[in-house]
């Protein structure tokens, strides 16, 4: 489906100071339908990154003969057996997202030449999503026993002080998948952002940070009931890698002008037809649980 009026997967470099391809940023900006555009692609890869982990534990739960039950935002399992099954059962989400991150990431720098502004975006987002969830599980090792990691450590039987140490880890990596990720993002600014840190942070600011709490609401629907007060957190916090762009920008980390590519001005439909296809998924067939198809 188009992403603009105009050829949606033709790179289109910026020059001088106002971005090519009529995308409308100047010194860096992101129009305010840009970042709705950003907001609605946060949302739809936030939905997709936790149906997908709920999935790996849901088919990992299966596998070793839980006959669990996949919900929107939890996976809830009739039978309980070995150690090990509940062990790998409960690190299957995290490690699907951290895959889902590095992996979704390398197809954007591999591809980031040859693809359109909108998918670029798309695939930065899915990236973020997969590497926060990944990091962000491993933060709440120490504090948070019932969740994935926390379960996880609690039946490997490790210490409250190693959980501490996974904690701590956790926390330094969400930093480094924020700054693993921000040349996706960097690149999609206007020209001038490449000489102009001013310029730069303007740019990222209303590309990934406003887009957040943006997302956020948008998310919410598909997200009720919460499980867990761990799950409520993880929607309002998700974004919270975005915090340190900014911190990237002023450290000199410019986007290349190789491979720098505006957004397009016009509507683009297809992410908002994703994310509402994501939504009704979320709240009308998983919501209601669905079974483990192959038995016990």
């Amino acid at each position: 489906m188009p992403e603009s009026s105009e050829p949606p997967d033709a790179p289109v470099v910026s020059v001088g100071s106002v971005s090519g391809s009529g995308s409308g940023s100047i010194s860096g900006s992101i129009s305010g339908q840009q970042m709705a555009l950003s907001a609605a692609l946060y949302a739809a890869a936030f939905l997709l990154t936790t149906v997908l982990h709920e999935l790996a534990h849901f088919v990992v739960g299966g596998f070793f003969g839980r006959d669990p039950i996949l919900f929107q935002n939890r996976v809830f399992h009739h039978l309980d057996v070995s150690t090990t099954a509940r062990v790998l059962t409960s690190l299957a989400g995290p490690a699907f997202s951290l895959v889902q991150g590095m992996g979704v990431l390398a197809l954007e720098r591999y591809f980031r030449r040859r693809l359109g502004s909108v998918t670029r975006l798309a695939l930065a987002w899915l990236a973020f999503h997969g590497l926060m969830n990944a990091f962000g599980y491993l933060f709440t090792t120490a504090f948070v026993p019932d969740a994935d990691l926390g379960s996880a450590a609690r039946r490997l039987g490790i210490p409250f002080i190693g959980c501490l140490v996974l904690t701590a880890v956790g926390f330094a990596l969400i930093r480094v998948g924020a700054r693993l990720v921000y040349p996706a993002f960097a690149n999609l600014l206007a020209a001038d952002a490449v000489d102009d840190v001013s310029a730069r942070n303007r740019g990222l600011i209303r590309l990934a940070l406003l887009p957040w709490p943006l997302g956020v609401v948008l998310v919410l629907p598909a997200s009720l009931p919460f499980p867990h007060w761990v799950s409520a957190l993880y929607v309002v916090i998700a974004g919270v890698g975005a915090v340190w762009f900014t911190d990237f920008s002023k450290a000199g980390l410019a986007p290349s002008r190789a491979t720098l590519i505006s957004l397009p001005a016009s509507f683009v439909v297809w992410p908002w037809v994703a994310l509402l296809a994501l939504e009704v998924l979320s709240i009308f067939v998983m919501a209601p649980g669905i079974p483990w198809p192959f038995g016990p």
